[in-house]
């Protein structure tokens, strides 16, 4: 059995490395012409994610990359801790979550999805879909085709399979967020490991002490538009934000030796259509997350890892792709759930003080 992967993001190593553990041929298409070493940066792993990377045989790669951090305090703008939130029960070897840069997780799955025997092919934009007889052939924007059984798109948020499979899907959304982050040198009174969160006046910050005593940190203010301006000019912007809260926030940002240039933040809303034949979406194609802090990548992991065996059934016809219970799909111009939480945060940071 031959599969076929658009992307080779996070969704789509780690779904490589899955597929040639079941035994099943594996060739990745990247659109970019090169790999994302160095892209991004940083996230948390809870521990449902990292059970899927140990049965991968990961586990030891990713926690050596990154450290601990299994829950969160969250405070008011007040600086009152208001709740604790976990990352997941820990692991029967009491691996409990980590945080880790994306790039060295990017290089770890990536580098795994080689070494499996996965052929990845850089350059290679999709541009056409069609089902066959024996599974599905895919053109590329550069003129060239290939043929498989399956096809997997794990092609991020804006997917050209998305659109391949259903050319009415709904578009992405702007979620009213902006978001950025970046490492700070500055001491603060915490324990290593332990995210702080909190929902300030003009937008939700977090900071997490480094074992080395570094401070990173992501911010996530609203802004009504989606706007992409200069990390210096943000960072202005940030600390005048949250000046105004009782938090260490602003003293973080003015200390950063690095602070990310801000994106907009979208999510996609729930598809009527997210597989077709022998073509299927996986990870932000299929169902980017909305900026909560507890967003993470295990979200694809976990409702994928049936998927290697249920590909290496022999069959005549394409497989029954396993299906997710999921709410109905809203109305077309009805928020999603994901989207409603999200906007009714941003109202209430813009509400006046009480």
């Amino acid at each position: 059995m031959k599969a076929l992967i658009a992307g080779c993001g996070i969704a789509g190593a780690v779904t490589a490395v899955a597929l040639r553990r079941a035994g099943i041929d594996v060739t990745v298409y990247e659109a970019y012409t090169r790999s994302a070493d160095g892209v991004g940066a940083f996230l948390s792993l809870p521990t449902n994610g990292l059970a899927v990377l140990s049965e991968l045989d990961l586990l030891p790669l990713v926690t050596a990359a990154g450290f601990p951090t299994p829950g969160v305090h969250v405070f008011d703008r007040r600086g009152a801790r208001i709740g604790d939130i976990s990352y997941g029960t820990p692991l029967p070897c009491g691996t409990v979550a980590h945080t880790i840069k994306r790039a060295d997780l990017y290089r770890i799955l990536r580098d795994a999805c080689e070494a499996a025997g996965a052929r990845v092919v850089y350059g290679k934009r999709l541009a056409s879909l069609e089902s066959t007889e024996d599974g599905v052939r895919v053109g590329f924007a550069d003129g060239t085709t290939a043929a498989g059984d399956v096809l997997i798109g794990a092609d991020g948020l804006r997917s050209t399979t998305r659109t391949l499979l259903d050319p009415t899907a709904p578009a992405i959304r702007y979620t009213g967020i902006i978001e950025t982050g970046g490492y700070a040198d500055i001491e603060v009174d915490d324990d290593p490991g332990t995210l702080h969160l909190t929902y300030g006046r003009n937008g939700l910050f977090c900071h997490v002490l480094h074992p080395s005593g570094a401070v990173w940190w992501f911010a996530q203010p609203p802004h009504p538009e989606p706007i992409r301006p200069s990390a210096d000019q943000w960072r202005a912007d940030l600390i005048a934000r949250y000046s105004v809260d009782d938090s260490p926030a602003a003293a973080i940002i003015a200390a950063s030796v690095e602070v990310f240039t801000p994106y907009p933040a979208y999510d996609v809303p729930t598809l009527p259509t997210w597989h077709r034949g022998a073509a299927v979406l996986i990870g932000d194609a299929a169902h980017a997350a909305s900026p909560p802090p507890a967003r993470a990548p295990p979200w694809p992991w976990r409702t994928r890892s049936p998927w290697p065996a249920t590909c290496a059934t022999p069959r005549t016809s394409p497989p029954p792709w396993p299906t997710t219970p999921r709410p109905a799909a809203p109305a077309s111009n009805a928020p999603s759930p994901k989207a409603n939480s999200t906007a009714t945060w941003a109202a209430w940071a813009a509400s006046p003080p009480r």
